[in-house]
């Protein structure tokens, strides 16, 4: 297993980066924090036969990045989001997939998190080329409003160009359980602590899947927090 760690210095003066997976099994961790600033940038994904790469992602800052993959036969290509805004900061995540051959997989799964007046949109684009037999994707986004004034905006694109492929997208967007959180008030919790447990249940699923090992090392986040 190889890992990579991508700071916005590694992007070029336009704003590109280029990795080739030619086979192994390989975790790329991408971080944007109220330290660093992230616009317009791309990161374009060649995925060779029996690749494996993982691409994960935290932002919490104003951040513009697009993801471009294409794959090959019997590869596969996972992307995880989190999204986490606050203020009037705006980000823009996409994530374009191409299946160029078959009996691949790619997944999606993106959640988004808005307080006070900042903005996320999430766009996520499923292509499967003619002749594709076997491609299977997903695509998975959860976005949750942390206030009135936040605004979240999904949008999926499928342009699926052969028959014998499995595709799916989802997407849902709302407010806070009032109902979950009043049930944990309930039983002495307070109204901000209720809220915190909340929003992390709804990320688990991104904790889970990144591990505390790789959540600490490349995130700078403790177990204990998790």
């Amino acid at each position: 297993m190889s890992e990579r760690l991508i700071r916005t210095q590694d992007f070029t003066a336009d704003g590109g980066l280029h990795i080739e997976n030619t086979g192994e099994d390989l975790n790329v961790y991408l971080q944007f924090s109220e330290k660093s600033t992230a616009e317009n940038l791309h990161l374009d994904l060649v995925l060779h036969p029996h690749s494996n790469t993982r691409v994960f992602c935290k932002i919490s800052t104003a951040t513009h990045i697009q993801f471009n993959a294409r794959l090959k036969k019997n590869a596969t290509a996972k992307f995880y989001g989190l999204t986490e805004l606050t203020g009037n900061a705006a980000a823009a995540i996409g994530v374009n997939v191409y299946h160029d051959e078959g009996e691949n997989l790619t997944e999606q799964n993106f959640y988004s998190y808005a307080a006070d007046t900042s903005q996320i949109k999430f766009t996520g684009r499923i292509t499967v080329a003619p002749g594709a037999s076997g491609a299977v994707a997903h695509q998975l986004h959860r976005g949750i409003a942390l206030s009135p004034t936040a605004r979240i905006n999904a949008e999926p694109f499928l342009q699926i160009m052969h028959d014998d492929v499995r595709c799916t997208h989802g997407s849902t967007i709302g407010f806070i359980d009032q109902e979950a959180r009043h049930y944990l008030m309930a039983r002495g919790i307070d109204s901000t602590e209720a809220e915190r447990l909340l929003i992390y249940s709804s990320q688990r699923q991104f904790y889970t899947a990144l591990g505390a090992k790789a959540a600490a090392e490349f995130f700078g986040i403790e177990e204990e927090t998790l």
